[in-house]
């Protein structure tokens, strides 16, 4: 058997799972027989695996993580100008996509606040964690004691050293950061150049370590929908409870005295009607009332008792419903099918959202979110402490929306050919999973170009 990357199918769902299960066990070290025919080196199986393993689940995660610009924002709109203006400066939507993958790579990335002297106000950068270095408290091995940022370059035979430290000092409760450039040549010592006064302050490290939980043979991600089993199952069984309540409300059941009951009969006798097991009822409208009888079967008795009603606001809850379970689960409300009947929610439109490459997006994704925020809050510290900014600093909100990869139009695509039936539901829900742009929009000019040739056709028939 020849293998040839080339045609190993990535573009499906399960075609991504089915070379998932296969590679895994090659990066575990227990090399299947599939692979032990084809004679690779270890070398050659590194390679194998670093291509079309690692990098396609990296570039898919990071698809999901910045398919959309994230959203920045601060309340007072004269901070927000200066919150744009620090994002443009610092190239930060045009490095994002790459920091993602480095830190999926690495397990973190390193951002930093940085004082610019040309600039009216402090920027933001991110970081390869090989420039790091970090010393701990000896009594807490959690909490950093002096952190370091190292670069250095080689111009003939001279190197360029420039370290910035940062560290706490307990006795005056302050954070020092330095800036120390240095020389040598050749195998010779480092001499200073230059060592500028600390900069003091109490704003907490300016030195950022984004760091993602590494989950040694689970890349795609944790499978946590696993948990959400028995959520889904009591979610199903309120679903169900609601709809029962509102068709007993379409249609309604009275249970009155006998009195009562032969009163209305003797008014209007053709009012009276017998059901299929010999019960006597009125039928006024949608509205059926019958005689109250206290040796009537239990099971047959009528208990549920309303008044005439009007069901267009109960039916409306119910979609409302829905709609904040769609918001809930980050599943979009369409794929919740709501038109098509009112049974039992099936499970696939909430495990949709909850695949492991879903979640792994998720937990990158708030990774960034909490030392980015963190970081800007720091710019403006420091440029309040400087004197370039005169407003108070306030807290910034960072929004990833990890559901912009999966539109409407692709959703509504997708549903068009499961209810006319050219797909099942489970591919109808592993499609809308795997969509991206480039391929909805072949599928687009396939479905425009069809639709075209299909109308020159019939009015050429018609003419």
């Amino acid at each position: 058997m020849e293998l040839k990357i080339e045609n190993l199918k990535w573009e499906t769902f399960e075609g991504r799972r089915t070379e998932y299960e296969k590679l895994e066990n090659v990066f575990n070290n227990m090399v299947d027989e599939w692979i032990k025919n084809e004679r690779l080196s270890p070398e050659d199986r590194k390679h194998y695996v670093r291509n079309n393993f690692f990098r396609k689940i990296v570039e898919h995660i990071t698809h999901i993580v910045c398919a959309e610009r994230p959203n920045v924002v601060v309340a007072n709109e004269s901070l927000q100008e200066y919150v744009d203006k620090v994002l443009f400066e610092s190239k930060f939507f045009d490095n994002l996509n790459g920091a993602v993958k480095l830190s999926q790579v690495l397990s973190h990335i390193i951002i930093r606040v940085k004082k610019v002297d040309h600039l009216n106000h402090s920027v933001i950068e991110f970081v390869h964690p090989n420039k790091y270095d970090v010393e701990f408290d000896e009594w807490d091995a959690t909490v950093p004691k002096k952190q370091s940022l190292i670069f250095e370059r080689q111009i003939d035979n001279r190197f360029y050293r420039r370290k910035e430290e940062e560290w706490f000092d307990n006795d005056k409760k302050k954070f020092f950061w330095t800036q120390v450039d240095e020389m040598k040549d050749g195998n010779g010592e480092w001499v200073s150049q230059n060592k500028p006064a600390p900069l003091i302050h109490d704003f907490g490290f300016l030195i950022h370590v984004v760091r993602l939980d590494v989950m040694p043979g689970r890349f795609w991600g944790r499978p946590i929908f696993y948990d959400l089993e028995d959520n889904l199952r009591e979610i199903n069984n309120l679903v169900s409870q609601m709809v029962n309540v509102l068709r007993k409300h379409a249609n309604p059941k009275l249970v009155m005295p006998s009195s009562m009951f032969d009163a209305l009969v003797n008014k209007n006798k053709k009012l009276l009607k017998q059901n299929l097991i010999g019960e006597q009822y009125i039928e006024v409208g949608q509205l059926e009332i019958y005689r109250y009888d206290p040796n009537m079967d239990n099971a047959a008795k009528p208990e549920y008792v309303v008044w005439d009603a009007k069901l267009d606001s109960g039916f409306k809850l119910y979609n409302l419903l829905l709609d904040n379970l769609s918001k809930l689960g980050d599943v979009p409300v369409e794929v919740l099918r709501t038109q098509e009947g009112y049974g039992n929610l099936s499970g696939t439109a909430m495990l949709l959202s909850k695949t492991p490459s879903y979640n792994r997006a998720k937990e990158i994704a708030t990774a960034f979110k909490q030392t980015v925020e963190k970081a800007l809050y720091q710019c403006q510290q420091l440029d309040k402490m400087d004197g370039k900014l005169k407003q108070e600093p306030e807290f910034v909100t960072v929004t990833f929306d990890h559901t912009s990869s999966i539109s409407t139009d692709e959703i509504k695509l997708e549903m068009e050919k499961y209810k006319e039936g050219l797909q099942s539901w489970e591919e109808t829900a592993q499609r809308i999973n795997n969509w991206n742009s480039r391929q909805l929009e072949i599928e687009r000019k396939r479905i425009q170009e069809e639709k075209a040739n299909k109308q020159v056709s019939q009015e050429g028939t018609s003419v």
